[in-house]
């Protein structure tokens, strides 16, 4: 796990780096139309949280891991908007997902008057995060009002550390008997700092009265969110399953940013 983290780190900074050189070695080119914006800008959008990794240990019963769906909220500081390479920062909340899983318990394996198989959907969040980009963009004119860019940089984030238990239990038809048949236990990592490297691409529109900006970008963390064992266990005829559960809180993002005109007829220090 260190070795791996670590791989990402050097990998992620080097290729920052690279992209921080040419930049440094590129003319300066100016957009000039794009000085009217605010440097400041409102920043959300929805994500798609890769799907937890599922180990098993031993046991027959299998659990689909699906991708979760969550949100950033926040604001971007552009330092020079109007220039061809560009640098910005900013601070975003996220809604961070704990789990999105799916089984079935055959009905075998339940009490008598259960006539079917059972199936249950668990998906959970946990608390908010809160991030710092530090972004390097590429910006290149397409048409009129139209500009596209790519970008890379890194990410603080502060994660509240946390445990979190998720379980289902059966009872039988006259309800004077309680099983719990399966049990999630997931915690974070034992810190609060997280680092993660981003690469995205997107475009601008340069409107009348707002500079408006979609851009995908993809995060990927130095170190997983949520670790923990999930198990399936106290049936009637098939015995227990356990496993391994692993949420790397990677993301595909897509975020919209918008800039508004600054103030006419007054000098405007943002």
């Amino acid at each position: 796990m260190v070795i791996k983290m670590n791989i990402k780190v050097i990998v992620s900074i080097l290729f920052t780096i690279t992209f921080c050189s040419i930049s440094a070695g590129q003319s300066s080119i100016e957009y000039k139309n794009l000085k009217q914006y605010k440097n400041w800008g409102i920043v959300f959008g929805p994500s798609i949280y890769n799907k937890a990794k599922l180990t098993p240990q031993y046991g027959d019963y299998t659990i689909k891991s699906l991708p979760i769906l969550g949100y950033a909220l926040g604001f971007e500081y552009n330092f020079h908007p109007e220039k061809q390479w560009s640098f910005s920062t900013g601070f975003t909340i996220s809604k961070e997902p704990v789990n999105n899983l799916k089984f079935n318990i055959k009905s075998e394996d339940l009490y008598p008057h259960y006539t079917s198989d059972f199936e249950e959907h668990f998906k959970s969040y946990s608390v908010l995060s809160f991030s710092i980009p530090l972004i390097l963009s590429i910006n290149k004119k397409l048409g009129k009002i139209l500009y596209g860019n790519l970008r890379t940089g890194l990410k603080y984030m502060y994660y509240q550390t946390g445990t979190s238990y998720t379980s289902l239990t059966i009872n039988n038809e006259e309800m004077t008997e309680v099983r719990e048949v399966f049990g999630l236990m997931v915690s974070t990592q034992d810190k609060t700092s997280y680092g993660s490297f981003i690469v995205g691409a997107g475009f601008s529109l340069a409107l009348k009265k707002f500079l408006l900006k979609a851009n995908v970008i993809y995060v990927m963390n130095f170190q997983s969110t949520i670790i923990g064992e999930y198990q399936i266990a106290n049936l009637f005829v098939s015995p227990d399953t356990r496993g391994d559960y692993e949420l790397s809180g990677n993301y595909l993002s897509l975020l919209f940013t918008v800039h508004f005109n600054k103030p006419k007829n007054k000098r405007d220090v943002w």
